[in-house]
């Protein structure tokens, strides 16, 4: 790896979008401070693979399965350093959805440790229902459910 670049890690399906250089401060009529969504000239944009694109297309994806986090290499520092300040963003970090690796064998272990970070975007597995969900008795009339 560059010394100026990182490697990031997603184990979001479809990757994830970073971008950074895009609020600038503005001031309305009434002189109150907002932030206005525009490029500047420091903008920079960086599409993360996700797991699914190790998956060629037409290929289905068992429940069972276990995906490794996609890895995109040659990220700019600067790009990572500037889009990981942004609280909205810790979320991603702190859970390990999305992770940082500064060279190969950190890399390594924190492919590893990523199999215990849950995106919520897995495969169920067998019956087991999510958290909140109840199965439906399709058996009762419409009367006795709203009873």
């Amino acid at each position: 790896m560059a010394e100026n670049t990182v490697t990031i890690g997603c184990k979001l399906p479809g990757g994830l979008v970073i971008e950074v250089g895009y609020k600038v401060e503005a001031t309305g009529a009434d002189g109150k401070k907002f932030t206005k969504l525009q490029k500047t000239d420091k903008y920079r944009r960086v599409v993360l693979k996700g797991w699914h694109s190790g998956v060629p297309d037409g290929v289905i994806v068992l429940a069972n399965h276990q995906p490794k986090p996609g890895i995109t290499r040659g990220v700019p520092k600067e790009v990572w350093d500037e889009w990981v300040k942004e609280p909205s963003h810790a979320s991603l970090v702190e859970q390990g959805i999305v992770f940082v690796a500064t060279n190969e064998a950190d890399l390594r272990a924190k492919i590893l440790d990523a199999r215990k970070a849950k995106s919520g975007l897995e495969a169920r597995e067998g019956d087991k229902l999510v958290q909140g969900v109840e199965r439906a008795d399709f058996q009762k009339s419409p009367a006795t459910v709203a009873a």
